[in-house]
């Protein structure tokens, strides 16, 4: 079980599929039978460490700040190329381990640490651009 406050969950700014993963992963309820779809999934391709975090991080302070959604302690490339905190990068990247889990199963589609890079960073550029977009007054 993830060491975090109940309330701390449902105070994230997450969309459905976002908050549902986590929300699994909280209660142990993530499918893992079919293809391997554990917290560190997203983390096992390098790129994303290498790109994002800084080079050197070890899987195992990615899985502290996993179990408790607190990435303090992961330090952060100075030429990272996002600004978004640790959590969202990871939160991201979960949630399209989430979906190429249920691609597989549905549609029998190959998951590679390759296409769960790409897809992370089309949901990273989505969200920038969904945060950059103008506050609708009304």
């Amino acid at each position: 079980m993830l060491d975090i406050p109940n309330n701390s969950f449902w105070a994230l700014l997450l969309n459905h599929t976002q908050r549902n993963v986590i929300y699994r992963m909280i209660h142990h309820r993530i499918p893992t039978g079919t293809i391997p779809l554990t917290p560190t999934v997203p983390f096992s391709s390098q790129s994303l460490i290498q790109e994002y975090f800084w080079p050197g991080t070890s899987i195992d302070l990615v899985k502290q700040g996993i179990r408790t959604l607190n990435f303090e302690r992961i330090p952060v490339r100075l030429d990272s190329p996002t600004a978004f905190e640790l959590l969202v990068i990871f939160v991201l990247a979960l949630a399209e381990v989430w979906k190429a889990h249920w691609r597989f199963i549905f549609d029998n589609t190959t998951v590679s640490t390759d296409s769960l890079y790409a897809s992370f960073q089309r949901a990273l550029a989505k969200r920038q651009a969904e945060d950059n977009l103008p506050s609708s007054a009304g």
